[in-house]
């Protein structure tokens, strides 16, 4: 897979504590933030209004920033365990499974309620 298909650009929305994004300097130097951590030492966060500013600030420059789409590894840090496929692959843990098609970066959680398996949530990346 190519580097650019495994990363795609954040919406403000997706933006809430404990988001982890990276922020790309250079080529060379990628640097890993969880937000609500700033790429800068000392910035006051002060009312919600300036963090708004501050995001929009850094998805100005479209190619400095980016999330990495969830796959079977952050999946499986998750405590779901791999349960085969090919273009579909299947996760579970207790009530849950977990689809995730690699061609599309498509996840779908479903919860077992007993007697079928319930279409829970579409997300896009592990935060």
């Amino acid at each position: 897979m190519k580097d650019k298909d495994k990363y795609y650009l954040p919406e403000i929305e997706e933006f809430h504590p404990g988001f982890e994004y990276e922020v790309k300097w250079n080529e060379e130097k990628i640097i890993p933030y969880t937000f609500p951590n700033y790429p800068r030492v000392g910035i006051d966060w002060g009312p919600m209004r300036d963090r708004i500013a501050i995001i929009e600030n850094l998805l100005s420059s479209k190619d400095n920033v980016r999330v990495k789409y969830l796959d079977g590894e952050d999946i499986e840090s998750l405590g779901f365990v791999f349960k085969g496929g090919d273009t579909h692959l299947t996760y579970h843990y207790g009530g849950y499974a977990i689809t995730h098609t690699p061609s599309n970066n498509k996840i779908n959680i479903y919860y077992y309620d007993g007697s079928e398996f319930v279409n829970a949530i579409t997300i896009t990346n592990k935060s």
